[in-house]
């Protein structure tokens, strides 16, 4: 299996919190981090855990599968 494709993850994240205008700061609070590690995982050069993944799918009201779909390789 590949790596997973973070770069588009956090894409996925950045579009989601920016259509429900969200700040990085208010994620970043949520989850206890620096700002500039939402801005991280936003633009690919770090990899949130499943644990943060989830956490930032609940704040921005969408399943884990959102961000990650594009992943999948089997055919339905």
């Amino acid at each position: 299996m590949a790596d997973l494709d973070f770069k588009a993850i956090g894409l996925k994240i950045k579009e989601r919190r920016q259509q429900l205008g969200i700040t990085q700061e208010h994620i970043a609070n949520v989850l206890e981090v620096n700002p500039s590690h939402i801005s991280n995982i936003e633009c690919g050069r770090a990899n949130p855990s499943l644990t943060a993944l989830v956490k930032i799918a609940n704040i921005l009201e969408c399943s884990v599968d959102y961000f990650i779909s594009g992943e999948y390789t089997y055919k339905i």
